[in-house]
């Protein structure tokens, strides 16, 4: 099975190398580049699964690139990390075609899981379903860290601690 392909556009030397770590860690090749050049020469040599954004970058405007992505690409997962996080910006990068806004800073699990577009779940607002409870025993469950929460078109969700 082939290395899931991260594309992260930032032009922070740190965050990169982070990020890099974090999803090269959980079987991700990563390539990151500074600027939107840069960015659509490489998605072009190695198409990406997941993209990670940032709006302000040296050569272009971060929506720009993101509008090139998509229009190229259209079920491109594309997440923008930013720390524009006003209202008006955030509804450009939706309209625009992102899949999710992570502002800066962020927390980097969710960056993870919002990548893998793995949906946080409250666990004091659930309610699990005894059907899916009866699906997994209970040992299962403690070992897996794992709560069956519903059966939906016959497939079972649950709530993980570490989904990956």
């Amino acid at each position: 099975m082939s290395k899931k392909e991260l594309l992260v556009i930032d032009d922070e030397p740190i965050l990169c190398r982070a990020l890099a770590a974090l999803f090269e860690e959980r079987g991700f090749h990563v390539t990151t580049v500074a600027t939107a050049r840069e960015a659509l020469d490489q998605i072009e040599r190695t198409p990406a699964d997941v993209v990670l954004l940032d709006l302000k970058l040296p050569d272009s405007s971060g929506l720009d690139v993101l509008s090139q992505l998509k229009a190229k690409f259209p079920a491109l997962r594309v997440i923008v990390i930013s720390a524009f996080a006003d209202p008006d910006t955030i509804q450009q990068v939706f309209q625009r075609g992102a899949s999710d806004y992570l502002a800066k800073p962020f927390d980097f699990g969710r960056c993870f899981y919002t990548a893998m577009g793995i949906e946080a779940v409250d666990l004091a607002d659930v309610h699990p379903e005894p059907e899916a409870l009866a699906r997994v025993p209970a040992a299962r469950a403690r070992k897996g860290l794992l709560l069956p929460l519903r059966i939906v078109d016959g497939a079972l969700q649950v709530a993980m601690a570490d989904p990956s």
